[in-house]
């Protein structure tokens, strides 16, 4: 009996240095049954020549859209596994990683995803305190209420999903900077999860050059999105009063700040826009 293949979703961008160790972190893994989908967003550079060679990996090149959700969603459609694991080309993964949460979701059949411990590592790859939030906590089950309070502490390179149930939610173009976050929030509403205890599965690299650094004056705007589209598939009345709070939050902080920055009506009518699509 074949063991069961894991897709894994790699983005890119000009960011050749670190995006081999990234892709050495899956080459290292003790689950041999993998494909790598590396989603370059039109890098300048062949990203080929930063690669090892392995038939195990695949490119698929895209003209840069600096959507990260769009490219992610490209390697969703070209996954062709029983699961799915995320990979940022700056972040690396603990070789035990997926057969750890393969073995973990095989003995679970009602169980659609699997999380895991994550931490911090600086430019050079040590490890680093974390700078904010609760520690993570091996939750298992439904925990809506968790995620809807950022309690879970849950970053989508620790999660393992049926690639199914990836597929049916994607992750949404609409929502700038926190797709991830977004797409964990659907995940939670729609499946049950496990997780792996004893081992950090993921590193997650703090650098100048990433993305969230240049970006988190959409944060905000983003998370609101996501409330806004929790809110309206959720019927418990107070975990809905709960996501109006959160989005109403995050949405006048992110208004306070384009006051700030002298561009509070061409923020508040582009809020006003992506408020009204989802």
């Amino acid at each position: 009996m074949q063991p069961p293949l894991v897709s894994v979703v790699l983005p890119t961008f000009d960011r050749t240095t670190l995006l081999r160790e990234a892709v050495e972190s899956v080459l290292n893994q003790t689950w041999h049954a993998w494909e790598l989908l590396v989603v370059d967003d039109g890098s300048t550079v062949r990203v080929e020549d930063w690669l090892p060679i392995d038939s195990r990996i695949r490119v698929v090149h895209l003209a840069h859209s600096g959507n990260i959700a769009r490219v992610r969603n490209t390697g969703l459609r070209n996954a062709g596994g029983a699961y799915v694991g995320f990979l940022d080309s700056d972040d690396r993964w603990h070789p035990r990683k997926l057969e750890l949460q393969v073995e973990r979701l095989e003995s679970h059949p009602g169980a659609d995803w699997c999380h895991g411990e994550g931490a911090l590592i600086d430019a050079t790859g040590t490890r680093i305190k974390q700078r904010a939030g609760p520690p993570w906590q091996a939750r298992e089950g439904r925990f809506i209420e968790t995620m809807i309070r950022t309690d879970g502490n849950i970053a989508l390179p620790t999660v393992l999903v049926r690639c199914s149930l990836a597929q049916s939610i994607g992750f949404d173009e609409r929502v700038p900077t926190v797709d991830d976050y977004d797409f964990l929030l659907q995940l939670s509403l729609q499946a049950s999860a496990v997780a792996v205890e004893g081992c950090v599965v993921a590193e997650f690299r703090q650098h100048d050059g990433q993305r969230t650094s240049n970006t988190r004056f959409d944060h905000g705007l983003g998370s609101a999105l996501a409330y806004r589209k929790a809110h309206r598939q959720l019927t418990d009345p107070r975990l809905r009063g709960l996501c109006r709070h959160q989005g109403v939050r995050l949405l006048r902080h992110y208004l306070a700040n384009a006051r700030a920055r002298g561009q509070f009506w061409k923020s508040a009518a582009h809020a006003s826009r992506l408020l009204w699509s989802i």
